[in-house]
C-alpha cells in the first residue's frame, strides 16, 4: 500500500489550457508565462487522451492475494486515468488487509460498526509530488529550511482501498440517451453478415453520428469541450473479505478477488489485429486456412464438385450425391428437430427465421379463409374493396358506399343520402345578424342562398338560441339576459339582448333549429342532406360574433 503523496502546492488558478505564450524579440519572460506554456501543452495532451482514447487499464496491474499474510499485491502496470493522465506503477506493491481493516473499523467509512463480509475496492490514483530541493533567494530571517524549495514534480500516483467504487464516467457514464450497451447492439446489427446481406455502412455512420452529437453522456449532460470528470481515480479490483474477531483484534478470515469490472484500454494496434486476424497465429483472413470445424479436423485434396462430409473422426472432401452416401437410408439424424428452416411432415412446428426462395415461388396455394393466411393472386377481396387481387377497387369507405361519378378539379368526398360522392362543398352563413337601436338585434337566416327556399320554424328559434356576453376574466363568458325572440318576418326575427355593452356570441344549435313544410326537420339533418357547412360551425353548432352597443373602437 502506497500513500503520503499530496499534491504540489503549485496549482492551475489563473492559467487556462487554450493559451499558450506567443514567443517575441523583446517580451519578458517570468514565471507566470512558463507555467502557462507548460500548463497548455500537459492539458492539451490529457484532453486528447479521454476525449479520443478512453480511460482504463493499458497493461498489467494485476491484484493478487496472499492468504498466509492476509495480504494484497498489486504488480507494475501501467492505465490511464478518467483525466486522460497516464499512471505508471513501476515495481510491485502490497497492503496488510488486517492493518487496514483495523485502522477503520470505527472510522466513517465502516458505518454501523464492522460486518461479518465487507466489500472493498483497490483504486489507483494520480497524483504529484515536489522533489529536488534546491536555495533560492530569501529573507535573511528565514531559515535554512524555508529558504529552499522543490525544483521539480514528478508524476506520482496512490494505491488506496475504498468502501465505494470510483464512479463510471465517460463513454460508460448514466445519462445517455439509451446507454452504450444498446449503441453496440445496434452496431452489431449492422455489421451483421451472417445472413449474406452486406454490412449496412450507412447506418453505421448515422449511428456514430448520433452518438457523437447527442448521445455521449457528456452531450447529455450539457458539459462543453469534455471537460475531467471529478472522480479520476482508476478501479482495479473489487475485494470482497469475510471478517472475524480473534484475540489480536479485527482479522481477515477470506477473501476473494474480483477484478471484471476494471475499465480495460486497449491499444489501437490490438484493434488492428482484431479486425483483420493478421500475423501467422491460423483463423480466417489474411491468407490463413481453415484448420477445423467446431473442433473437427478437416481433410485435404477435394475435387471439383466436392462437399464436406463428416466421416465420424474428421471433415473429408466428397460428394453426397455422387456417391458419398449412396444409400439415403444409410442417412443419420433425420429424425432431429435441429433445423428450423426444415417444415415437419407431420405439422407440429412451423418455419422460422428467415427464408428466402430466391426468384422461385410457392404454387398452388389455397385463397385465404382465416387471419394469418396469405392471399393470392387471383382471389376475390372483400370488406370495403372489390375485384381480384392485385386488381382492387374500393367500393366503400368503412362501409359507406363510394359513387361512380367521376371527380372534377377542386371536387372532395362528401356523404350525402347515405353515399361518398365527388362535389363541391357548400360553406354558407347561416344567419346574418347586426344591432338595431334599443338593444334589439335582426337575426336573417338565409341557409340555401342565393335560392332562399328553406324557412325557419319560428317556434324552434328561441330553444336554439344562447347569447353570451364575452368578458376579460376566467371563464370569459356570461350569459346574456334576453327576451322572447319575435318574428319579423319570412326567416327575419328580433331579439332583446340586455346590457349589451360588449362584444357578443350568438349560438345556434342546429340539433333544435327546425325547418317548416316539407316534413319539417332539423336544420342539421337538411345540411347534411345538401352537402352544405355554415361558416363558424364546430360539431352541430354554429356562432355568429356581433358587436354590442359599446364596442370600444
Amino acid at each position: 500500500m502506497m500513500g503520503g503523496f499530496t499534491p504540489s502546492a503549485a496549482g492551475a488558478a489563473g492559467l487556462d489550457a487554450r493559451k499558450r505564450v506567443n514567443y517575441q524579440l523583446g517580451l519578458v519572460l517570468g514565471e507566470d508565462e512558463f507555467r502557462q506554456d507548460q500548463f497548455h501543452h500537459r492539458e492539451r495532451d490529457h484532453h486528447a487522451t479521454r476525449a479520443l482514447h478512453g480511460y482504463g487499464t493499458v497493461s498489467g496491474l494485476a491484484v493478487g492475494y496472499d492468504h498466509a499474510n492476509r495480504r494484497l499485491h498489486v504488480r507494475p502496470g501501467l492505465a490511464v486515468d478518467p483525466a486522460g493522465r497516464l499512471i505508471c506503477v513501476p515495481v510491485e506493491y502490497c497492503a496488510s488487509l488486517t492493518d487496514w481493516l483495523r485502522d477503520h473499523a470505527d472510522s466513517d467509512e465502516v458505518s454501523g460498526g464492522l460486518p461479518a463480509t465487507l466489500t472493498v475496492y483497490v483504486v489507483l490514483c494520480w497524483t504529484e509530488c515536489p522533489t529536488d530541493d534546491v536555495p533560492i533567494p530569501a529573507d535573511s530571517c528565514l531559515s535554512a529550511e524555508h529558504s529552499r524549495a522543490a525544483s521539480r514534480l514528478k508524476d506520482s500516483f496512490e494505491l488506496r482501498l475504498r468502501t465505494q467504487p470510483p464512479p463510471p464516467v465517460g463513454e460508460v457514464a448514466p445519462g445517455s440517451l439509451d446507454g452504450l450497451d444498446v449503441l453496440i447492439s445496434e452496431l452489431r446489427g449492422m455489421l451483421d453478415v451472417s445472413g449474406g446481406s452486406p454490412p449496412d455502412t450507412d447506418g453505421v455512420a448515422a449511428l456514430l453520428r448520433d452518438w457523437a452529437v447527442d448521445r455521449r453522456p457528456e452531450v447529455v449532460a450539457g458539459e462543453a469541450c469534455l471537460p475531467a470528470p471529478d472522480e479520476t481515480c482508476v478501479l482495479l479490483a473489487r475485494v470482497d473479505l469475510d471478517t472475524a474477531v480473534g484475540l489480536g483484534g479485527v482479522d481477515v478470515a477470506a477473501a476473494t478477488i474480483d477484478d471484471a469490472e476494471r475499465p480495460i484500454l486497449v491499444s489501437t494496434r490490438l484493434l488492428q489485429e482484431a479486425l483483420i486476424a493478421g500475423g501467422d497465429q491460423g483463423g480466417i483472413g489474411h491468407s490463413h486456412s481453415l484448420s477445423g470445424l467446431d473442433d473437427v479436423n478437416l481433410g485435404v485434396g477435394p475435387a471439383a464438385g466436392d462437399e464436406l462430409v463428416f466421416d465420424g473422426v474428421s471433415w473429408v472432401p466428397g460428394n453426397l450425391g455422387g456417391g458419398g452416401v449412396a444409400d439415403h437410408g444409410a442417412l443419420a439424424g433425420l429424425g432431429n428437430d435441429d433445423h428450423p428452416q426444415y417444415l415437419l411432415t407431420d405439422g407440429s412446428r412451423p418455419l422460422s427465421g428467415d427464408l428466402s426462395a430466391g426468384n422461385n415461388r410457392l404454387t398452388d396455394l389455397p385463397a385465404a379463409t382465416a387471419a394469418g393466411q396469405p392471399i393470392v393472386f387471383g382471389q376475390d377481396a372483400g370488406g370495403d374493396l372489390v375485384q381480384q387481387y392485385p386488381d382492387l377497387e374500393l367500393a366503400a369507405i368503412q362501409n359507406t358506399p363510394v359513387t361512380a361519378r367521376a371527380p372534377a378539379e377542386r371536387h372532395v368526398l362528401l356523404v350525402r343520402n347515405g353515399q361518398w360522392v365527388a362535389g363541391r362543398p357548400s360553406i354558407v352563413p347561416l344567419a346574418t345578424i347586426r344591432r338595431a337601436m334599443n338593444q334589439r338585434y335582426i337575426v336573417w337566416f338565409n341557409l340555401d342562398a342565393p335560392a332562399n327556399q328553406a324557412e325557419i320554424d319560428h317556434d324552434s328559434v328561441e330553444g336554439s338560441l344562447v347569447v353570451q356576453r364575452e368578458t376579460d376574466v376566467d371563464p370569459f363568458l356570461d350569459p346574456a339576459t334576453t327576451g322572447r325572440p319575435s318574428r319579423l318576418s319570412r326567416n327575419v326575427y328580433v331579439v332583446q339582448v340586455r346590457n349589451d355593452r360588449t362584444t357578443l356570441r350568438f349560438t345556434f344549435d342546429l340539433n333544435r333549429l327546425r325547418l317548416t313544410g316539407g316534413g319539417g326537420g332539423t336544420v342539421l339533418d337538411w345540411a347534411n342532406h345538401n352537402g352544405i357547412w355554415f361558416t363558424g360551425q364546430v360539431d352541430d353548432l354554429v356562432t355568429v360574433f356581433v358587436f354590442g352597443s359599446d364596442p370600444q373602437l
